[in-house]
Formats: structure tokens, sequence, C-alpha cells
């Protein structure tokens, strides 16, 4: 099959989400992600499916390609409890003290947060955009054990969580 990149730059115009390509005519699965991280575009950089198979025989104009998101947030708990954070990690400190990594089952997508020392809050606490599905979550400790409690390999905390976004 084939394999199309339709890449929009800030600079051009008109500056919106419209596209234009010429493709040949086939079926297409179609998918659409932002570039070059959140500074540039409210779109996630995981690139979504938002079209299975999109017959192509003829032109096509006025295609509407609906990138759906949810606002996800939550804490980690070590056993439980709050987790401590080491001497290292000070609320000037840029080293980073946890990640959590966020699988999609059936298609794969895979987003993660990563917490750093000197973000507010100054907690084990997290936010992230997903797209909708049912996800496996894991969380560990990042840059070594000064830094926080949490230990360095990733422990699944939730196997299959479809966090009310099955779309």
């Amino acid at each position: 099959g084939y394999f199309v990149n339709i890449v929009r730059r800030c600079k051009d115009k008109p500056h919106d989400h419209s596209f234009a390509g010429v493709l040949y005519p086939g079926t297409y699965r179609v998918s659409v992600g932002g570039l070059t991280g959140s500074g540039y575009s409210p779109l996630p950089t995981t690139p979504q499916v938002v079209i299975d198979k999109l017959l192509v025989k003829k032109p096509t104009a006025n295609l509407t390609l609906d990138v759906k998101t949810f606002e996800v947030a939550g804490v980690v708990r070590l056993a439980g409890k709050t987790p401590e954070f080491g001497a290292y990690c000070s609320t000037t400190s840029t080293s980073k003290y946890m990640i959590v990594r966020f699988t999609e089952l059936s298609r794969g997508y895979m987003f993660y947060t990563v917490r750093r020392c000197n973000e507010k809050p100054h907690d084990f606490s997290f936010s992230t955009t997903l797209y909708p599905g049912v996800y496996r979550v894991a969380a560990a400790g990042l840059t070594g054990s000064g830094y926080s409690n949490l230990p360095s390999d990733e422990q699944i905390a939730l196997a299959r969580n479809e966090l009310g976004m099955e779309g």
C-alpha cells in the first residue's frame, strides 16, 4: 500500500488545521497527529487513527478528521501511601523523578507523562491527554533513588482500564 504524509507548517496559509494533498486511488487508513511537541499544536504527537478505511476513487473535498481526546489526571501511590521525595529532588532541580505510561491495548497508542522536581505542584500527581480506548497504566521512579522512593522498574498500576473512554 501507499504511505502519504500531509504536513502543515506554522507558516502555511491559511493558518488553520485545513489540509490538501494528492492521493492515488485506493483505500487508506487515516491518522492525525501533531508534530514537534505541544508548543505548536493542541494535537497530541502520537498519531490517532480517525478513519480505518477511506476509499478514494475521485477528488474529495471537505473531509473532516475528528481527533477525540480526554484529559486524565490522578496520583501515584506506593503500597497505598504517598511516595517520598529523595534528598536530590528539591523544588529547584530540573531532574525527572516519575513517569506514568499509558499503553492502549488495541491500537498500541503510547502516551507518557514525566514529572520534574521543579514542577508545581511538587507531588506525585499527573495529568495528560489520551485518545479513547482501553489502557494499561504503569508508573516508575526516574533518575535514581536520590529523587524519590518509587522503584525504577515500571510497575503496572492498572492492567486494563477503560477510563470511561471507549470510542
